[in-house]
């Protein structure tokens, strides 16, 4: 089972959902343990309540200091019978009691007591012996238990007297059922038997030859013949029968039914119009559609049918089906006609076909049954067919008579008794009516006196979108902002109906659904509107922008990313001179690497790469290195090639990457197709008979002349035929052979099967030679096809230049099951194309089979539009139809088809299409113009816009204007288009319902800033990443005009007007103009460093007016913040990098300036920079209980706060969590949902639907319980369903466990398991228990499974002190404590083992044990070995404190008092402000407090269940890392616990590397993927069982980056999580140093 874990599912939820999804599952973290006492021992409520006094806890009697009793604590008392036999203790036994110190008779008398209660008399021995005499007998075959009251504990000891002869348990049990036909027949006897000559005793009805087999104990009757099927037997065990000492005193009988087929998962599964109704015509072939799942030649189906005698028997039958049990509703019909028989389900494609039997007109109920599995079908024979559909307040009914082809006129419509209306001349009706939302409605469509057609009304709740109402379109500068950013939004308003708009809000939310700020912003007469929000610091990873319309309408909510992205300084750009080429062709490649702002980047380093490729011939080599030139290009001439066989193109991606120094990792793609061959290969295959097929082959050239690009249309690039070409044909035969092992008996199923193993034979079969025709064509006939083969036709040939062709072609006659025949009668819709201008013609067409219908006689076609609800429809004779877009389409609609062939009416998903609007004639058409092209930083710029219509008239509109570094689109492209946003579909089809009655069976900041000029003595500082944003408006001219000020980036600036105007007319145009100086510096400095940094700046000089040979001369300036300032000064060559020595700077803010010179020229940039504790931020979640002085940390960031009661939380949420369990298919959950929903019901008043359990899956016919429905039965399951109270049917249960304890072929575990659940109802096995005790005790290990369940069966017989002994052995030896957590640590049965020492924990009043085990089980969820039943056992016999909690808090001068009682919490989200003033006081209660804020690595707890480490090595030739390597990050985590397999590891890399990814792992077994956010990755990786094995595991995951900065870097520890707990750990911190 899944375990519900909080914070693996937190990062797609927001933070109060986060803390609302920690309140639901809180039972499942660490650290929670119950404040606890016991049920009570004399509770009067035993039938309704949860678990019966079996399962409470014994009282422990207090006996405090009574000078009577005198016995030391630790005084070790024995108490043995001395009157033994094999088969138990006499009925009235003589006990002996001694003890290694003095006792006396008064503290026995006082403090010893049998159960059953049994007065005795005291003999004294001595001082340390006493012998103790019942004065009245025991019965036989019954339990005695022993007890002694001692201060500190309960002693107890047990023993079962003598049992008589007699029959103990039969194979099959009393009464079984679906008994296998080929079973044996076992009676086990309470004693060894005796006379051999059992015959005369044994008799079996009907009669049965067979023989018998003796045993100890046993006599197994083995039938010489199978049994009859579906047949009922009557065994008799006769009276006189004797072990030679007792005899059988009455008769002993038992009955069971047998099945007659082996039971492996066959179920059935019918179809009809719905999932339980179908309707049929009296005059035709009356066909049901099921599935069988069986893998029977003949499928052979019991089906039962009854007529109802009126249709109010028939309705009632329908509205109460959910809760029928189909056998007894069958059987309680009062049928005026019914039918019982068999038919062969027919194999049709992917289901199967059943034929009835003909039935008249009327109503029925159809029961089919196929081996154990049961299925219904309610069904009306009539001639009509009707279709109908309702939306918001319509009704539309189509009717139809199949039998005579004509319309129904004057029909009556009944809904809930009443008549809304008749339907018309052409059978159709559509009528207002609002019809409630429901789940059982019956619409009867009565023509004339027949019998109405009954039509299932099921009304699916509807509600309109905002967006219906509005028309609405919002834009913001960029989708990305920095953590302190400002956030620019544009958007548009208008009521569909043109009614008046009274207000707009937009709100800006953080991730928890939190409002920061709201804005109420004005709209222009057209609609539009602008606004702005700052952020500061803000470190989560969105943020949400909302627009409420009148103060309730949500018409956007749109998520915002924020990271510390960094901008790429270049840009690089690839190309190919040709599409496509053959292979052996060449295809030149050129790269230009330039500045933002298109200076180009003199001798850049590039590489060129391939994957599977070679990119020069046939060398091998698929990558090189290059220099470009001072202009930034390179071209070089490239050969592909690919070695293979195959002629299908391929696509060759050629990848360049940027080798130079730069924040982000440059990268570039370009792709080519490649032909490796000149020829084609393509066959077809036609089936001639079941053992012949004709295989054809057609060679063609390969003629690229029309090929458009498609690698699959072969269509385009297919040429002639090759005539008289050489053609062989290798034939390869694929087969399993089954081989015969043998008869197999089945001891644990206890019966018999054939065995078989399956051989892989490949045999070559024999080679063709041939020629093609004259049309490139060869065809041969191969006739020697087998049935259950595979052939392979390996055809070769070479193409004009020798090279080898080879296609491989596959056969099976498995492939020609008529998968198409059901497609190939489906009726679908088809229209002319998707999208329409207002007045086109929409080409609608009903097809069959993808072809159009013929002229049929008497046939309809119903047309009809959908758009929030019924908005059109037609009626016609004819299956195609033309109909005018309308307006009133606009944005999209829904057009629906119903096809009346003349017999019957036909729809399904296929005849419905969504439609929408071609906006193309609502586009504007924008012009940008600007001043010039060319600006220098600081430059004012002048804008000119023209907006006109497409037939070019001037339009009055409002325009954005977004101004928006280029660079930052290298990082997050603008992909939006405001037509298509305008525009977007909003409207549903508005149908609740819809039904066709008829049965159919075919149915970051820096980086392109840059350099300044000679005669300049400005430091560029104001660098921007938005330059301008707001909106102007046109005149009647359609021209606008804005100037704005560019900041001192260097880089192309991107020009983004949008346009709109008040008739929902749009456009969008995009403008460049570049920001340049004839020289230029190009700095890699970051916003950011860690304290402990030596940091180098890396500077770049470019411009047009630089050469090569220029001496340039730096000058670094650093201004801390104490006001101390430091120069260092540097010299280089143009284009050169430079490093210049920053050194090591104290926490703070600072500004470093560097000034470059070189002749005349000069250029400076200045940086604010931050030396910080950690860059490292993420999400931690922690809980605690509430104390007045509790610390709250928020990193200056949002904190949410949870609180609750504890104890009840827990107690209401373990049952919620046993109750949500039942999603899981095994029994153990399914039932113990259904116990724990019951309890939630009746103590926390809640309302969950419960339905009873579905036991007759998985009980099998002897009494005990599978895990699955298809599962083997199993003592350990029944037994732990027993512990929490479910027993259907005890006789049953007891007989199967009985024979389950005894059953040598079942594992130890297993016979154990089942005397523990006898032991449950209170059965005497005890001897039993005994002997198993004594055969496995030095025979299995401490822990096992087999101890396990020993330990808990001697607890319920009241072998306390043997319970006791395994019980402190385990926990002394192999139990664990974290924290308050107690677990036994195995990977494997960890888990279970814990949670059954916690049953034994409880029962032995070790409560904070079972505590600690309980919270542990909680933390780490169900693995392996169910343990859902423990879970409940624990809540059943652990009741928790019912006080309430409360508190109270002062906050922003306020003071709220917060009361928690039954499932109530308290949210609370805190500003960093209100996180450090909030006061907590008058805490009464056990009150925890979950908290969610913004942490680092100070902040967590580091789990012990796994620890990870990370290093750094350089890719280049030595062992340091040099600036501008490749630097691998080695990441190695140890994992303590195998269990774990998901985890995410969060990593910051220290500022000089640069992420490019390239994650890898040590074992294939192993998956990684990686996010990246600038410096910030994570990476998530799921382990494979089969890596996992062994209890304590490691793996190793490795991603590259780059080295663009020398100097020493911290790298702050990187985080691991595991998804299944939400722990958390960290490595050390690195110190990377680079050359």
């Amino acid at each position: 089972m899944k375990k519900i874990n909080i914070v693996g599912k937190l990062k797609n939820m927001t933070k109060k959902q986060k803390m609302i999804a920690v309140i639901m599952c809180i039972v499942i973290l660490a650290g929670i343990t119950t404040s606890a006492v016991l049920l009570s021992a004399n509770s009067n409520d035993k039938s309704k309540d949860l678990a019966d006094d079996k399962n409470k806890v014994e009282e422990v009697v207090d006996i405090g200091k009574d000078d009577t009793q005198d016995i030391p604590e630790n005084t070790d008392i024995l108490v043995e019978s001395m009157s033994n036999t094999p088969y138990g203790i006499d009925t009235k036994p003589k006990i002996k009691v001694t003890s290694k110190t003095p006792m006396r008779e008064d503290a026995i008398k006082k403090n010893l007591s049998f159960s059953p209660h049994r007065s005795y008399d005291i003999e004294k021995v001595n001082d340390k012996e006493y012998i103790l005499s019942v004065n009245s007998p025991f019965d036989n075959n019954e339990l005695v238990k022993v007890t002694y009251n001692t201060k500190e504990e309960k002693l107890g000891w047990a023993f079962q007297t003598v049992k008589k002869f007699g029959v103990s348990t039969t194979h099959p049990a009393n009464e079984g059922y679906s008994v296998p036909t080929n079973t044996g027949i076992e009676i086990q006897f309470t004693k060894d038997i005796g006379e051999h000559n059992f015959d005369q005793y044994f008799n079996i009805k009907p009669s049965v030859e067979g023989e018998f087999k003796y045993e100890k104990d046993k006599i197994i009757f083995v039938p010489k013949n199978k049994l009859k099927e579906r047949k009922e037997y009557e065994v008799t065990i006769k009276k006189g029968y004797s072990d030679g000492a007792e005899t059988i005193d009455e008769d002993y009988t038992f009955t069971f039914k047998t099945d007659g087929h082996n039971f492996n998962d066959k179920y059935i599964n019918l179809y009809g119009t719905t999932e339980s109704i179908t309707y049929m015509k009296p005059n035709e072939p009356q066909m049901l559609t099921c599935y069988a799942n069986g893998n029977d030649e003949e499928k052979k189906i019991s089906l039962s049918i009854y007529k109802y005698k009126d249709k109010k028997d028939f309705v009632k039958g329908y509205y109460d089906r959910n809760d029928i049990d189909i056998d007894k509703y069958a059987s309680s019909l009062t049928a005026t006609e019914n039918y019982t028989y068999e038919v062969t389900a027919n194999d049709f494609g992917y289901e199967d076909v059943i034929e009835l039997q003909h039935l008249d007109e009327g109503y029925y109920f159809l029961k089919a049954k196929y081996y154990d599995s049961v299925d219904y079908m309610f069904i009306q024979v009539s001639p009509y067919n009707a279709y109908t559909a309702v939306d918001n307040d319509k009704v539309m009914v189509w009717m139809v008579n199949g039998t005579t082809s004509e319309l129904v006129k004057d029909a009556n419509i009944v809904i809930d008794d009443k008549n809304i209306g008749k339907t018309d001349e052409n059978g159709f009706a559509f009528l207002d009516k609002k019809q409630e939302y429901s789940e059982n409605v019956l619409m009867e469509l009565q023509a004339g006196n027949d019998n109405p057609l009954m039509i299932p009304l099921v009304i699916d709740d509807h509600s309109k979108n905002p967006n219906c109402i509005y028309w609405s379109y919002i834009y913001f500068d960029r989708g990305i902002y920095l953590p302190t950013d400002e956030i620019n939004v544009f958007g548009f308003v208008q009521n569909r109906e043109g009614k008046s708009i009274k207000n707009v809000r937009v709100e800006l939310l953080n991730d928890n659904n939190t409002l920061m700020e709201a804005k109420e912003v004005k709209l222009s007469n057209i609609g539009t509107y602008e606004t702005k929000f700052n952020i500061d610091n803000y470190l989560d990873s969105y943020l949400k922008v909302r627009v409420i319309v009148d103060g309730e309408y949500e018409i956007e909510n749109e998520y915002i990313d924020i990271a510390r992205f960094e901008k790429p300084t270049y840009k690089l750009d690839t190309s190919l001179d040709k599409e496509f080429i053959m292979m052996d062709d060449t295809v030149n490649y050129s790269a230009d690497v330039t500045f933002y702002e298109g200076t180009p980047a003199a001798d850049s380093h590039i590489s060129i790469e391939t994957s599977r490729f070679s990119l020069f011939g046939k060398e091998t080599s698929c990558s090189k290195e290059y220099i470009c030139d001072e202009k930034g290009h390179k071209e070089v001439e490239l050969t592909p090639y690919l070695n293979t066989t195959k002629w299908k193109p391929r696509f060759i991606n050629i990848r360049t990457r940027f080798d130079d120094l730069d924040r982000n990792y440059i990268r570039d793609v370009s792709s080519v197709i490649l032909f490796p061959r000149d020829i084609m290969i393509e066959t077809e295959d036609k089936k001639i008979s079941d053992e012949e097929v004709k295989i054809s082959v057609n060679v063609n050239n390969i003629d690229t002349s029309n090929f458009n690009g498609q690698l699959y249309d072969y269509d385009s690039y297919r040429g002639e035929g090759i005539a008289s070409k050489d053609v062989e044909i290798e034939i390869e035969e694929t087969y399993y052979e089954r081989i015969y092992q043998g008869k197999e008996y089945d001891y644990i199923n206890k019966r018999s099967y054939d065995s078989y193993t399956y051989e892989r034979h490949d045999n070559i079969l024999g080679t063709i030679e041939g020629i093609t025709d004259e049309n490139g064509v060869l065809t041969f006939n191969f006739d020697e096809i087998k049935e259950n083969r595979g052939y392979r036709f390996y055809i070769r040939t070479k193409d004009s230049k020798g090279r080898l062709i080879e296609q491989i072609h596959y056969y099976s006659e498995a492939y020609y099951v008529n998968d198409n025949q059901n497609y190939l009668q489906r009726y679908s819709l088809h229209m002319n194309k998707d999208l329409f201008k207002k007045n086109d013609n929409m080409e609608l067409a009903i097809k069959q089979g993808n072809e159009n219908i013929s002229e049929r006689e008497n046939d309809k076609s119903l047309f009809f539009v959908c758009k929030e609800g019924i908005i059109d429809y037609i009626i016609s004779d004819d299956t195609k139809v033309d109909i005018k877009y309308l307006q009133k389409y606009i944005p999209n609609a829904t057009i629906y088809a119903v096809y009346f062939d003349g017999k019957s009416l036909h729809n399904d998903y296929s005849m419905k299409r969504w439609f929408g609007y071609d906006y193309e004639d609502e586009k504007l058409n924008v012009n940008i113009e600007t001043d010039k092209n060319d600006y220098k930083p600081g430059d004012k710029v002048k804008l000119t816009v023209k907006v006109t219509d497409k037939d070019d008239k001037p339009v009055t509109a409002d325009v954005n204007i977004s101004v928006v570094d280029e660079a930052f689109f290298a990082i997050c492209e603008d992909s939006t288009w405001v037509l298509s946003d305008l525009y977007r579909s909003v409207f549903s089809s508005g149908l609740t319902s819809q039904f066709l009655a008829a049965y159919n069976i075919y149915n970051n900041f820096g980086g392109a800033e840059c350099g300044g000029e000679g005669d300049s003595e400005i430091i560029r500082s104001k660098f921007k990443n938005t330059a301008d944003f707001g909106i102007i408006k046109t005149d009647e001219n359609g021209i606008c005009t804005k100037e704005f000020e560019l900041p001192d980036n260097l880089t192309s600036w991107r020009i983004t007007c949008t346009a709109i105007n008040d008739k929902l007319k749009a456009g969008k145009e995009k403008y460049n103009i570049n920001a340049k100086l004839p020289f230029f510096i190009s700095s890699l400095v970051y916003d950011s460093y860690m304290k402990g940094d030596y940091i180098n700046a890396t500077i770049k000089t470019g411009g047009a007016k630089l050469k090569k040979e220029d001496s340039v001369e730096f000058t670094a300036k650093i201004e801390q913040e104490d006001g101390k300032v430091v120069e260092v000064t540097e010299t280089g060559k143009g284009h050169e990098y430079v490093n210049i020595p920053i050194g090591k700077l104290p926490k703070g803010k600072h500004k470093i300036t560097i000034i470059a010179k070189t002749g005349n020229y000069k250029d400076g940039e200045q940086y604010d920079i931050e030396i910080k504790d950690s860059l490292h931020y993420f999400d931690v979640i922690k809980q605690e209980d509430l104390k007045e002085d509790m610390e709250i940390i928020s990193n200056d960031q949002y904190v949410n706060l949870i609180f609750l009661n504890k104890d009840l939380c827990e107690y209401y949420l373990g049952l919620l969590d046993v109750y949500y369990s039942n999603y899981n298919d095994r029994s153990e959950y399914i039932i113990s949902s259904n116990i724990a929903g019951k309890e939630l019901n009746k103590k926390f008043e809640t309302d969950f639907k419960l339905d009873e359990p579905r036991c007759e899956e998985f009980v099998s016919y002897n009494g005990l319980y599978r895990d699955f429905s298809y599962g083997n039965n199993s003592a350990e399951i029944t037994a732990n369903l027993i512990s929490v109270g479910f027993v259907e049917d005890r006789e049953k249960q007891v007989n199967g466990l009985l024979q389950a304890a005894r059953d040598e072929y079942r594992p130890v575990k297993e016979n154990i398991a089942a005397l523990w659940g006898l032991s449950l109802l209170d059965e005497p096995v005890l001897l039993e228990t005994n002997a198993m005790y004594t055969k496995i005790n030095g025979t299995s290990e401490t822990l096992s499974f087999e101890k396990m369940y020993m330990m808990l069966t001697f607890i319920e017989n009241g072998e306390l002190q043997k319970a006791k002994e395994i019980y402190n052995d385990i926990k002394d030896n192999y139990v664990k404590q974290k924290h308050e957590m107690l677990y036994i640590d195995d990977a494997d049965t960890g888990n279970k083992f814990t949670a059954m020492m916690m049953m034994a924990a409880i029962k032995l009043n070790n409560l904070e044990d079972a505590k600690g085990m309980y919270a542990h089980l909680q933390h780490t969820g169900e693995y392996k070995y169910p343990t859902i039943t423990e879970k409940l056992y624990y809540l059943q016999n652990m009741k928790p404190k019912e006080d309430k909690a409360s508190f109270k808090y002062e906050l922003d001068g306020k003071e709220e008092t917060v009361s928690l009682g039954i499932n109530r919490y308290h949210s609370l989200d805190l500003t960093k402000e209100q996180a450090g003033s909030i006061k907590f006081s008058e805490i009464d209660g056990n009150v925890r407090v979950i908290k969610d804020f913004i942490g680092t690595v100070k902040d967590i707890e580091k789990t012990d269940k796994y620890n990870i480490e990370r290093w750094y090595s350089s890719d280049g030739s030595g062992e340091d890392i040099k600036q501008g390597e490749i630097v691998t990050v080695h990441i190695k985590v140890n994992v303590l616990d195998n269990r774990l397999s998901t985890f995410v590891l969060d990593d910051i890399l220290p500022t000089a590397l640069t992420f490019i990814g390239k994650e890898k792992t040590n074992s294939d077994k192993l998956g990684v993927w990686a996010d990246n956010e600038a410096r910030r990755t994570k990476l998530h990786v799921y382990v494979g069982w089969n890596y996992r094995m062994s209890d304590e595991y490691s793996f190793e995951i490795t991603y590259k980056t780059k080295a663009v900065l020398a100097g020493e870097y911290i790298a702050e520890p990187i985080i691991i999580r595991d998804y299944m707990n939400d722990e958390i750990t960290c490595s050390k911190e690195n110190v990377v140093k680079i050359k």
